[in-house]
């Protein structure tokens, strides 16, 4: 729901009352806070190097020896390696990430294509 405001612009409601400019500006200041954090993390994440393995990781890949029968000696060594997989991983990540968005972008070309061709079949069928 919005109510124009005194100034002419369209105000908000939260309940009853309509936003204030100072709560409005406070949401915003949130909201910023918020994806910079997000934005941190993020890079943390991505400049994480051989040497600091990603969150999670560890217990992931610990589970999945653990699905296949591994041992808890052999869990133990072969954990020690997650900086060489991650590694791995992340190259797999990155050639699949490129694939997907080649073919996602393909797809959307050829859609815009059938698109333009509907299109210009229509606007043929209603010149006689």
């Amino acid at each position: 729901m919005s109510v124009i405001g005194k100034h002419g612009g369209a105000m908000r409601k939260l309940g009853l009352q309509p936003l204030t400019g100072a709560e409005k500006q406070r949401r915003h200041r949130e909201r910023v806070k918020a994806r910079l954090a997000e934005a941190d993390r993020l890079k943390a994440i991505l400049a994480a190097g051989p040497g600091n393995v990603l969150p999670g990781l560890s217990a992931f890949y610990d589970n999945v020896l653990g699905e296949i029968g591994a041992t808890p000696a052999e869990r133990e060594a072969l954990v020690a390696q997650l900086p060489t997989i991650q590694s791995d991983l992340r190259m797999f990540l990155l050639v699949r990430a490129q694939t997907d968005l080649e073919q996602f972008r393909a797809m959307m070309r050829k859609r815009k294509a059938s698109l333009l061709a509907r299109l210009d079949g229509a606007n043929s069928n209603e010149k006689p």
